[in-house]
């Protein structure tokens, strides 16, 4: 039923209406020409990044520095179910991240901030840079202001939808 109701939404499937009242139900027809594939599931990697030394230090217009030290990059495979362990610079690739440049190819991943017992933040990434131990990311405000804030803590970052 999954793939009548996709294929109805891609107008390559007629929907008619029967039993109005008590019983009321749409009936799928299919036409001679409607595609039945199966559709892909798609959900971008999650990277968690386990630190005991982050700090958020803010700048101008809802925006701020993201310094991670000493990171323990996880990469979460959600499709799969699959956890690996990676390094921070293999991570930032993902997001089409390349040594010596501060862009991303991909527009805006969204970032989750969270320092032991502070409110989590919500942010997208604009640049990203490694210098030694440290990656350091620029980020913009989603939900409300970015705090400054210090300590152990988890970053999680993932692609837009």
């Amino acid at each position: 039923m999954d793939i009548l109701v996709d294929n109805c939404i891609n107008k390559s499937l007629e929907c008619g209406v029967g039993n109005l009242g008590d019983g009321t139900r749409l009936t799928p027809i299919l036409d001679d020409g409607a595609a039945q594939d199966e559709p892909e599931l798609y959900a971008p990697d999650l990277f968690v990044w386990n630190s005991q030394k982050i700090r958020v230090v803010p700048g101008r217009i809802n925006s701020a520095r993201l310094v991670i030290h000493d990171a323990r990059v996880s990469r979460f495979d959600r499709v799969g179910r699959l956890i690996e362990s990676t390094d921070p610079g293999e991570a930032l690739e993902d997001f089409g991240w390349a040594r010596g440049s501060d862009r991303l190819a991909t527009p805006h991943p969204s970032v989750v901030i969270a320092l032991g017992g502070q409110d989590s933040m919500l942010a997208t990434v604009r640049k990203a840079r490694i210098v030694n131990d440290r990656v350091i990311l620029t980020i913009r405000a989603i939900d409300r202001s970015v705090v400054k804030a210090k300590g152990p803590g988890v970053i999680m970052l993932e692609a837009q939808d």
